[in-house]
């Protein structure tokens, strides 16, 4: 357990350089406020650093592990010294200030309480989780221990095991904690992914605070904590909630900066984008979703804001092309769709069969409850009013998601259109969406709820915010 620990504080501590580096620290409020953002970076980065050193021919021992994760903090630091970031003051806020005067702040805090006491339940459950789930111990863990035991990739147990092609961070983010732990001891396996729920809530709720209204950013991040398919799923120790995870905050950094323009959230973007990339193959076509989403929200306005997105779009991939070119020199499998258009074009007749069953999947309220249709009902409200930029992006991305889950079915006539999960990754695919919507809600519905005079002004006063906070900044 020790060993885990340990490896989340040095996450914490790289990602804390990383954020410096990017947008600099104005308060130690602002520390406590904005540790879940610097915790996911530092998960984000190290796990793609540690696939580029494993790729390299290197391993993950301690001393790689220590040097990888500190690394990236003085790189952080460095660039943070180079543009003269602030350092953190002490926050100057009187006992009356800090308390909830009104009936929404008393809300906020009762509902924070309730997230509190959801983590602390889901940590009690993730501290006793066995390794159960098939792809777990198949592929998943097994790629872990062989990094483990023997110092790298052992090109012939790739071969032999399922997904031979997947990308690395989940193995070796397990890896790390077995390096840490001093043992490949599954049992404790589960608390890592209880600290990346964990990270993605506080995360949420950091980058939130500027744009959404704070009753209902706690709301929906312990929506997210009671979702049954998360209860379910998340502590099975496999590589899609991770996935999930990272997408969910890539698209929340995105929208951020459409609401405020602070360039700091670009990079959080684009470093969640390259962690997706590096957790699954799935995580392409993800990627391709929030790249149409956010270039249909500022193609018509911003087309330099587009052209941006598209460059460190392609950043984020370009870090990862050199695991694609270990595992294609090696011939291994590729796990992606045989037979070209032509094959394709002859499973026709599976195009609706797919969109209905994705369909069926995410608005299965047993599975997800009701947030998605509830956030979709919030955009397509928001695309009357003038502010139409993060409803068209969410709408935009996830219409991609649902077709993009569909084409999995269209090309891939092996698997079969069942809404049973031990037949098809689709029922798990589609919680990307879920969280898509649960991280977007509280923006979408406090675009609702601004007063006229607010919505007539656009996203200027979230803007004056910002501005405010970083001219106060020393």
């Amino acid at each position: 357990m020790s060993g885990i620990l340990l490896l989340n504080a040095l996450f914490l501590v790289a990602g804390a350089g990383l954020l410096w580096g990017l947008r600099g620290w104005g308060s130690w409020s602002e520390v406590v406020r904005l540790g879940g953002v610097a915790y996911m970076l530092g998960v984000a980065a190290a796990g793609v650093g540690a696939t580029l050193v494993l790729v390299a021919g290197g391993g993950l021992s301690t001393a790689a592990i220590l040097g990888l994760t500190l690394g990236i903090a003085l790189a952080g630091v460095s660039a943070g010294i180079v543009r003269k970031r602030p350092l953190p003051r002490a926050p100057r806020l009187s006992i009356r200030a800090r308390l909830p005067l009104t009936l929404e702040g008393y809300l906020t805090v009762f509902l924070a309480a309730v997230v509190f006491v959801l983590l602390v339940d889901l940590f009690r459950s993730a501290y006793h989780e066995p390794l159960i789930s098939w792809d777990a111990w198949a592929f998943w863990v097994p790629k872990a221990k062989a990094i483990y035991f023997f110092g790298g990739l052992d090109e012939q147990l790739f071969r032999s095991l399922p997904g031979p092609s997947y990308p690395l961070l989940v193995p070796a983010l397990d890896a790390m904690d077995f390096r840490l732990m001093g043992t490949p001891d599954t049992s404790m396996l589960a608390v890592q992914y209880w600290f990346l729920f964990a990270g993605f809530s506080l995360a949420a709720a950091g980058m939130l605070q500027r744009i959404a209204r704070p009753a209902l950013t706690w709301l929906f991040i312990a929506t997210a904590a009671v979702l049954p398919e998360l209860d379910h799923r998340l502590l099975q120790q496999l590589g899609d909630w991770p996935l999930d995870i990272f997408f969910a905050l890539g698209a929340l950094a995105l929208v951020c900066w459409l609401q405020t323009d602070a360039s700091w959230f670009l990079g959080v973007y684009t470093i969640m984008t390259a962690a997706m990339f590096a957790t699954k193959r799935e995580g392409q076509l993800l990627g391709a979703c929030l790249v149409g989403g956010a270039l249909a929200a500022t193609v018509w306005r911003r087309r330099r804001a587009s052209l941006s997105i598209l460059g460190l779009t392609l950043v984020a991939y370009a870090v990862n092309i050199p695991w694609r070119l270990w595992w294609t020199s090696r011939g291994l499998t590729p796990d992606t769709p045989d037979g070209g258009l032509g094959q394709m074009t002859a499973n026709s007749d599976r195009i609706l069969p797919g969109l209905r069953l994705v369909a069926q999947l995410l608005f299965n309220p047993h599975l997800w409850l009701v947030a998605t249709p509830v956030v979709i009902a919030a955009a397509l409200i928001g695309l009357a009013s003038k502010e139409r930029g993060v409803p068209i992006f969410y709408l935009v991305t996830g219409i991609l998601a649902i077709v993009g889950f569909a084409w999995i079915i269209w090309s891939i006539p092996s698997l079969p259109i069942s809404t049973k999960p031990s037949l098809t990754p689709i029922p798990r695919a589609v919680g990307a969406i879920a969280l898509l919507s649960v991280a977007l809600a509280p923006v979408l519905l406090s675009l609702l709820l601004r007063p006229a005079k607010d919505a007539a002004a656009g996203p200027e006063p979230v803007r004056q915010v910002v501005e405010q906070t970083t001219a106060a900044s020393p």
